[in-house]
C-alpha cells in the first residue's frame, strides 16, 4: 500500500533564531566539508569547512544547536574558537603551522569522512551570538568567542582575539 511520509511546517521551516547574545556552549563535534566553489572564479582552490557544532548548555535556549563554519582560510577565527574552550592551536615547528588541537581519522582526501579525535569534544566555552540575514533568512552567526585562557596576553603575545567577527565578513 502506497503512503506519504510528512514532516511538520516547523521541521520545514526551520527553528527559530536564539535571540542575540552571549551564551555557554558545549563544543559536540565537526562536520567537515569542502566550501562550494565560485562559480564566478573558477580558478579559486575550494577550502575546508570545519562545521563546528556546538549545543547552547543554560538558560531558555539549552539544548539548541549552534552551527559555525570555520574555514581554514581564517585561521583567527580557528585560534579565537580553540581559546574559548581553554586550549591553543597546536603548533608545527617544522613548518611553523598551526592545527586545531587533537587528531582526525577518515579516509584522505574525502573530507566528509574525517571524524576529529581531540580534546575540544565536550569542553564549553563562552561566546556572543548574533542574528544575521543570509538571502532574506535569518540565523545565527557567532559574534565573538571569549578566551578561556588564563594569562593568553603574556602567553600568546601575537595573538589578538577579535571583538566582532562579523565585521571582518563584511
Amino acid at each position: 500500500m502506497a503512503f506519504k511520509m510528512t514532516v511538520s511546517k516547523e521541521a520545514v521551516e526551520g527553528l527559530e533564531v536564539v535571540p542575540a547574545g552571549i551564551y555557554m556552549v558545549r563544543f559536540m563535534g565537526f562536520k567537515p566539508k569542502m566550501s562550494k566553489a565560485d562559480p564566478s572564479n573558477p580558478q579559486k582552490a575550494q577550502s575546508l569547512n570545519y562545521n563546528a557544532q556546538m549545543e547552547i548548555t543554560e538558560g531558555d535556549y539549552t539544548g539548541r544547536k549552534v552551527f559555525e563554519g570555520l574555514n581554514v582560510g581564517a585561521g583567527w577565527v580557528l585560534n579565537d574558537f580553540c581559546h574559548a574552550f581553554g586550549l591553543p592551536m597546536e603548533q608545527d615547528p617544522s613548518d611553523d603551522s598551526y592545527s586545531l588541537p587533537g587528531e582526525w581519522d577518515g579516509t584522505e582526501g574525502a573530507v566528509e569522512t574525517y571524524v576529529y579525535k581531540g580534546p575540544l569534544t565536550g569542553k564549553v566555552a563562552k561566546i556572543e551570538l548574533a542574528v544575521d540575514t543570509y538571502n532574506g533568512k535569518q540565523n545565527n552567526k557567532v559574534r565573538r568567542y571569549f578566551c578561556a585562557i588564563d594569562d593568553c596576553d603574556k602567553l600568546y603575545p601575537q595573538v589578538k582575539h577579535s571583538q566582532d567577527l562579523l565585521a571582518k565578513r563584511k
